[in-house]
């Protein structure tokens, strides 16, 4: 005879030790199944189009989950609840000044419970900077840059860092940024890691949208903005250093090209398949972060009247 979910999220509660509770703990125990079941074959699901297949087999459950645990993205225990409620009343203890403007309102270095670290640099700056920050402050640092940070990430054992998918922009220096938004109104900036909480509560103090998300699917976004921003910069490269908006009006076949090709390889060369909010090639159409046609004000802080230079 099958259980029912109840009795399963009942049986889950007991085998931790967990003998009285509120009744809508059960429910809540279903929806962290459902989540994780979800997650788990929908990285089946994309290791079974990695091999062309359709059809998910137990070898894509095996192997999804054996990836997930070799990259070390299983969980932490939480700390203890006394250690948590110490440490929260000694963080609440020292106020916030916060400064008046646009943007992320952020306190000021004097204000801060510990040193903060601002650090804006290249990709390729990135080795020395870690070496410079201290081991004990390394799993708090949150990466905002674009391109793919998995292989240095995976290198410094930096599995549980922040690291964000941006998609918003300023018109210039000290002006308010544009939210990178859908047209239905879904925002595209996503963040995943240890203090992805914290950096979308910050953003949105700002008026800028941020969705926290897992790893895998924060993977496909960085992968769908990296697509979208190499098919734009090459195709303006090769035909003189032209603008964003000049490169959709004229050239937007050479881009359709471009996304095809790239999420191809995406999808049957690193197991991702795109969801395409930020292009939709086979529609003609592209969307920046206005949800819109390219507004030119796209994730990388470009303008539409900026040139794309080689």
């Amino acid at each position: 005879m099958v259980e029912s979910e109840e009795a399963v999220a009942e049986a889950l509660l007991k085998a931790v030790g967990v003998d009285e509770h509120e009744p809508e703990v059960v429910g809540m125990v279903l929806d962290a199944m459902h989540r994780a079941a979800r997650d788990a074959l929908g990285d089946a699901r994309d290791l079974a189009l990695h091999r062309n297949e359709t059809k998910i087999e137990a070898h894509d459950v095996r192997a999804g989950d054996d990836l997930n645990a070799a990259a070390g993205y299983s969980r932490r225990p939480p700390p203890a609840r006394e250690n948590a409620i110490a440490a929260a009343a000694s963080v609440n203890a020292a106020p916030l000044n916060l400064a008046d403007g646009h943007g992320v309102r952020l306190p000021s270095e004097g204000n801060l419970t510990t040193r903060g670290y601002s650090l804006e640099a290249r990709n390729d700056d990135l080795e020395s900077i870690l070496g410079m920050c201290p081991d004990a402050r390394k799993e708090d640092l949150v990466f905002l840059q674009n391109g793919q940070l998995e292989p240095f990430k995976q290198k410094h054992g930096l599995y549980a860092n922040t690291q964000a998918c941006l998609w918003f922009a300023a018109m210039r220096k000290g002006a308010k940024p544009l939210d990178g938004i859908t047209s239905d109104g879904d925002g595209l900036t996503t963040a995943s890691g240890k203090w992805a909480g914290s950096l979308a509560r910050r953003l949105e103090t700002g008026g800028l949208t941020c969705n926290v998300v897992g790893d895998r699917d924060l993977r496909r976004n960085m992968l769908e903005k990296l697509i979208w921003i190499s098919s734009f910069m090459l195709v303006g490269a090769v035909h003189g250093g032209i603008t964003v908006g000049e490169v959709e009006e004229k050239h937007k076949d050479e881009v359709v090209d471009i996304i095809l090709e790239l999420a191809s390889f995406c999808r049957f060369t690193l197991a991702v398949s795109l969801n395409g909010q930020q292009f939709s090639p086979h529609q003609g159409s592209f969307r920046g972060p206005s949800g819109g046609r390219s507004s030119g004000a796209h994730a990388s802080g470009g303008l539409h009247s900026s040139r794309v230079r080689p």
